[in-house]
């Protein structure tokens, strides 16, 4: 995957090191998240799409749950409604169907760049 988008191992790393900085920095905030992670196994077995949908479906009920048990629980801010520049995500999607040469993959990952750089708001900010 790092090749598809064109990382250097380095950058790789530094990557994963960002992403791990930013999970315990989510842990410190709510640690109602590290007694779910204790009580619910990380299993998978066959991660495809549809298992990691349901995962996400039963992490984001639970974590709700727990978090709503205290008071003053934190909440996240209103989400604004969807805004795109037209022009921008047109010419990107049609950019990553000229790069992808037919690969799925390739169009579905510059795709999502695309729709994050071009939107704001509602749904792209729970995407992206």
């Amino acid at each position: 995957m790092n090749e598809l988008l064109g990382y250097s191992a380095e950058e790789a790393r530094e990557r994963f090191a960002r992403i791990n900085a930013l999970i315990e920095a989510l842990y410190e905030r709510f640690p109602s998240l590290g007694r779910i992670g204790a009580t619910v196994p990380l299993e998978c077995e066959a991660c495809d799409a549809e298992v990691i949908a349901e995962r996400w479906e039963h992490y984001s009920k639970v974590l709700a749950a727990e978090l709503g048990k205290g008071a003053g629980a934190l909440r996240a801010p209103a989400k604004g409604p969807l805004k795109c520049n037209l022009t921008k995500i047109v010419a990107g999607f049609y950019g990553c169907a000229l790069r992808s040469k037919g690969s799925l993959l390739v169009y579905a990952v510059c795709g999502y760049g695309v729709f994050c750089a071009s939107c704001d708001g509602g749904i792209a900010d729970y995407i992206c």
